[in-house]
């Protein structure tokens, strides 16, 4: 099979090995990002009636729940003055048929924070947050191959809007 590309013509190993850098680019990315200590499945619970939120609410859900971990972190004066917030990076998933709406988070715990409280307050914060669904898992356990995992279920849902460097207090 043969794939063009601005009028050339590449061969299918050439087209793989410019996906593969282009894959290896990404997964380079995000773990220079931070020091990744989480990975978190979060879904997203459907309203009352038969239709499937869209992309803008799931966005709106996660950016309220990412701001919950912050606040409870930091405090409201350390997010808002002085911008603290730990590292993130979530990618939007549909599921097989389109309709199953979740999100697979790295974050990074703060260095003064058990993985106990770390994933406790995770917890806390997704079961009161509105429109998150109970489903969700929570990994401590980290390897490279869990942002090569990120990066292949679909770096198109990749939300740039929740994917942050870490800023903490010095201590």
């Amino acid at each position: 099979m043969q794939a063009e590309i601005r009028g050339l013509q590449l061969n299918q190993p050439l087209s793989r090995a410019i996906s593969h850098q282009l894959c290896q680019q990404r997964v380079d990315f995000i773990l220079k990002l931070n020091r990744w200590t989480h990975f978190v499945t979060l879904t997203y619970s459907q309203p009352n009636g038969s239709y499937t939120i869209g992309k803008i609410e799931v966005l709106r859900r996660s950016r309220l729940f990412l701001s919950r971990l912050n606040r409870k972190i930091f405090g409201r004066h350390g997010c808002r003055r002085c911008g603290f917030r730990i590292g993130s990076c979530a990618v939007l998933g549909w599921g097989v048929y389109g309709d199953h709406p979740h999100t697979h988070w790295l974050l990074t715990k703060p260095l003064e924070m058990t993985d106990e409280e770390f994933n406790r307050l995770i917890n806390v914060i997704a079961s009161t947050t509105r429109g998150i669904g109970k489903e969700r898992d929570i990994q401590t356990i980290f390897s490279d191959c869990v942002v090569e995992y990120l990066v292949n279920h679909g770096f198109e849902g990749w939300i740039d809007q929740v994917t942050f460097a870490a800023k903490c207090p010095v201590r």
